[in-house]
């Protein structure tokens, strides 16, 4: 029988000069290792928790306000590469491309219509009986001049410092009347009217912005008509060839768009300006009404 040897190479060292060779071997393996494991943290201080959460709270204002500029900038953006698009290419148009083709005029009119809504449905939850002729004054000065029982000196007083707090349509007519209680009925018939008088005109001077916005909006959307008018015609004069009736969507669309616009803000703000005009006159003579009722008190008999 054969005795099996085992196969050695030349160059292959043998016993104890081998493990020196792998002993090497494993050390440049580790230390190259140990070069690509990221730095211990003993040596690194933790932050403290306030200053990382007031950092956080810095960040989300700042996060924020970069993302709405991102958001206005990419509008912007979208916005003008629709805007200088070329209008003549034959292309289905929707609503809000003609939108955007009707350019500053419509712009304007959609501002305009967000403010004269805005304001029209503000004051109709502030311009209300219950603002204008509150109850509770109303009940004050019942009992104040009842007929069963005088009033005093010190309940007209205070009648008059209610009055005076509740800076409302009655409010202030009432307190103009009682603070010339001393110098005699004319001058305070005179205050009850001057005063009657000025809270009318200050709050039909609000509701009459409702009837200038409609107006403006009509206004606007004739001169957004006009506009696109125009600019049909020039296209045509520039092509005595024909004309694409694709070419001349813009221009169409910005008149069309521009009328339709200016006719809804108007038809809403002048229903806004009838009603609400209507709901202040009422106010005003509820509060003569009661006026006239405080000064039957102190008529001369």
């Amino acid at each position: 029988m054969h005795e099996l040897r085992p196969v050695t190479h030349k160059n292959q060292p043998s016993g104890r000069s081998s493990l020196l060779v792998d002993g090497v071997h494993r050390m440049s393996f580790h230390s190259r290792l140990g070069s690509r494991r990221p730095p211990s943290r003993q040596g690194i201080e933790p932050v403290p928790a306030h200053r990382s959460q007031g950092a956080s709270m810095f960040r989300k204002p700042i996060t924020a306000t970069l993302l709405r500029a991102g958001l206005l900038l990419a509008g912007l953006a979208t916005l003008s590469s629709l805007a200088a698009a070329d209008a003549n290419a034959p292309k289905a148009h929707s609503l809000l491309d003609l939108v955007i083709l009707a350019g500053p005029i419509e712009y304007l009119l959609i501002c305009l219509s967000v403010i004269s809504y805005g304001l029209a449905l503000n004051w109709t939850f502030t311009l209300k009986r219950e603002i204008l002729v509150p109850d509770r004054l109303v009940d004050e000065v019942y009992n104040t001049f009842d007929a069963e029982n005088p009033p005093t000196d010190e309940d007209i007083e205070a009648l008059r410092n209610s009055a005076s707090a509740d800076n409302s349509m009655l409010g202030n007519t009432i307190a103009a009347i009682l603070d010339n209680k001393e110098l005699g009925f004319e001058s305070m018939r005179d205050s009850m009217d001057v005063a009657s008088a000025a809270e009318r005109n200050r709050y039909i001077g609000k509701v009459s912005w409702l009837s200038m916005f409609a107006s403006s909006a009509t206004l606007g959307g004739l001169l957004g008509t006009v506009s696109g008018i125009i600019g049909s015609f020039l296209k045509m004069s520039a092509n005595p060839g024909g004309v694409d009736p694709n070419m001349l969507a813009a221009n169409i669309g910005e008149a069309l768009v521009c009328t339709a616009t200016g006719l809804g803000i108007a038809i809403g703000n002048l229903y806004f300006f009838f009603w609400l005009r209507g709901r202040v006159n009422q106010c005003a003579l509820d509060t003569a009404v009661i006026a006239n009722e405080v000064l039957d008190y102190f008529r001369p008999r």
